[in-house]
């Protein structure tokens, strides 16, 4: 299977946001603060499908949600075949 660019994970980033915000019990309010962005800049990841993130944000957003990078953005690398 091809490897996904990442361009081609964005869009799952919105679902998983919301997904670990779920998991989190966090309000949008509190979750932008412990994340250190704005919560216009929250929604528009959470309602707006702006999938453009800066990775110092996706680190943030990952502490604040107890998940990883990966997690957010939906990677899961694929096992390679042995030869």
């Amino acid at each position: 299977m091809p490897h996904r660019s990442a361009a081609e994970m964005m869009p799952e980033f919105s679902k998983n946001l919301r997904k670990y915000m779920g998991r989190s019990g966090l309000t949008q309010e509190q979750l932008a603060e412990k994340a250190y962005i704005s919560i216009a800049t929250l929604k528009g990841f959470l309602y707006k499908g702006e999938d453009d993130p800066r990775i110092s944000t996706l680190i943030n957003l990952a502490v604040a949600l107890d998940c990883t990078v990966n997690d957010l953005i939906g990677y899961r690398k694929e096992k390679r075949a042995e030869k």
